[in-house]
């Protein structure tokens, strides 16, 4: 029969008592417990004061206690371990209400902060009142939600800077009325590794030598379903990228900047830009109303409105000096500039293609009302380039000294000197291209019937064709993209379609491959 006593351990199984034992199980114990007791906090803000008490606790002192995980005596609780996400709330009474800063910048360091004001009404102001800039990060790691930031000056980042790998993310937020002498009148990003990230925020009203909304040294910009509006700048009105940074926007309006060069975005030295599901519109520049791309940098545009910008050159798009640029089911349209290239100006070894594309209602008062390319490169694949004008060459089309091949497209209805005019270019014109007036060696002319520009679906607008237009099943089907600008499946061989039968049923049809000529299908 077994016992149950608890049997006394041997001496070789017992574990030993020593005092150095006994100082190491303490030890552990102790580490344990202070690990578990400064995790990440929640630091309440109830002042809207920018002053040290040991009562209230403010924004500032807030801060300084999530840089520091020890008790500074202050009214906040302590921060958590360097390496843990405090977060800043804000009591139910400071709803909407402002933090004028009165002892300079918020210097947030080292540390992942997350400022939360979005449990309140209105959020949270902080107003640096022209007398410092209002944030300086620094290596950090910082997400803000439901904030305005105002007021900043500074030489660089009047509102925010971020550097030195910062990671800076606003949400529900809106960067505007702030001003820097050199770049980054809102936020300036510097080093690699700096990363910003605009979700449902607006950067507007800001003023600064380079980037008036945003300035980037090499860092990235993220943009999701943001705005930027109403900047100024000398270059880059709404944001600035240079030294390989990257600019990315998805869904988002960039409006109403002004700039000498780049009105709404300027970027330079290799740095990048991609649009994608956005709309570039009321901006103006001397050079590049819309989007201005030079030295070596490249940009990408897809399902993207360029729209109603103003410049001297390039009223929509300005591109040179050995830039790439690449725009896919998208609109330029009702651009103007007042010498040349009311749409698109590609000008010293630029090199543009414009795939499902649609150029139209665009101006310019001297040459290439649509597009002008001088020294640089144009491609049009499958793209409609309609009602453009220029008081004297080239209403849709003009190219000096450039290089300019037409596969699948339409040049059509241009006011001024025809539609497409050549000055010692070199100009390629497939079989299947109709250019209305026969120039520029065009084999196709005549009407190609498109009806008016208008939002046939898709996030663009697109001239459609008419019933009887020559353009519909006479493109070369090797050229033809798989979809139109709108996204609507192309009817080329090979490719086979799900369709609903008379009877409701689902039928898989073999295209013919007689898809249309230009970016739209019919």
């Amino acid at each position: 029969m077994k016992s149950n006593r608890i049997e006394k351990p041997s001496a070789s199984t017992a574990i030993s008592l020593t005092p150095l034992n006994l100082a190491i199980r303490a030890s552990i114990i102790g580490l344990g417990l202070a690990h578990s007791a400064v995790q990440a906090n929640t630091i309440s803000v109830n002042s809207n004061l920018d002053t040290n008490s040991v009562t209230g606790c403010s924004l500032r002192e807030a801060i300084a206690s999530a840089n520091n995980p020890s008790s500074l005596g202050n009214g906040c609780v302590s921060g958590g371990i360097p390496t843990s996400t405090d977060t800043i709330t804000f009591a139910n009474s400071l709803a909407s209400n402002t933090i004028t800063l009165l002892a300079g910048a918020l210097e947030l360091e080292s540390k992942n902060i997350e400022i939360n004001a979005s449990s309140i009404t209105g959020g949270i102001t902080i107003d640096a009142n022209n007398a410092s800039r209002v944030l300086y990060i620094n290596s950090a790691t910082v997400s803000l939600l439901n904030l305005n930031i105002t007021g900043g000056s500074a030489s660089i980042g009047g509102g925010v800077v971020a550097i030195n790998s910062a990671k800076l993310s606003l949400s529900d937020s809106r960067v505007f009325g702030n001003s820097a002498n050199l770049g980054g009148g809102g936020i300036y990003a510097s080093t690699v590794s700096t990363s910003l990230s605009l979700n449902n925020s607006a950067v507007s009203e800001n003023v600064a030598g380079l980037g008036g909304g945003i300035y980037l040294n090499s860092a990235s910009v993220s943009l999701n379903s943001s705005v930027i509006s109403s900047n100024l700048a000398d270059n880059g009105g709404g944001i600035y990228a240079h030294n390989s940074a990257s600019v990315n926007i998805d869904s988002g309006i960039v409006s109403a900047n002004f700039a000498i060069r780049g009105g709404g975005i300027h970027a330079v030295n290799s740095a990048s830009v991609s649009l994608i599901n956005s709309t570039v519109s009321g901006n103006s520049a001397s050079s590049g109303g819309g989007i201005q791309i030079s030295d070596y940098a490249s940009a990408s545009l897809s399902g993207s409105n360029i729209l109603s910008n103003h410049a001297y050159n390039g009223g929509g798009i300005f591109t040179r000096n050995y830039t790439r640029m690449s725009i896919s089911n998208s609109s330029v349209s009702s651009n103007s500039a007042y010498y040349a290239g009311g749409g698109v100006f590609a000008g010293n070894y630029a090199n543009v293609s414009l795939v499902n594309s649609t150029v139209s209602s665009n101006l310019s008062n001297y040459r290439g009302g649509g597009i002008n390319a001088n020294s640089g490169s144009i491609t049009l694949i499958n793209s409609t380039v309609s009602d453009n004008s220029a008081d004297l060459y080239g209403g849709g089309v003009a190219a000096s000294s450039a290089t300019i091949n037409l596969s699948n497209s339409i040049i059509a209805n241009s006011l001024g000197d025809g539609d497409c005019d050549n000055i010692d270019s070199t100009i390629t014109v497939d079989y299947a291209t109709i250019i209305e007036d026969a120039s520029c060696g065009a084999s196709r002319f005549g009407d190609p019937g498109l009806l008016p520009l208008a939002n046939n679906g898709g996030s663009t607008d697109t001239h459609a064709l008419s019933l009887t237009s020559p353009a519909i099943g006479t493109a070369n089907p090797s050229q033809c993209p798989s979809t139109d600008q709108r996204g609507e499946v192309r009817d080329i061989a090979g490719m086979f379609v799900p369709i609903v039968t008379a009877s409701k049923k689902i039928a898989v049809i073999n295209l013919d491959g007689e898809c249309d000529v230009g970016a739209f299908e019919i």
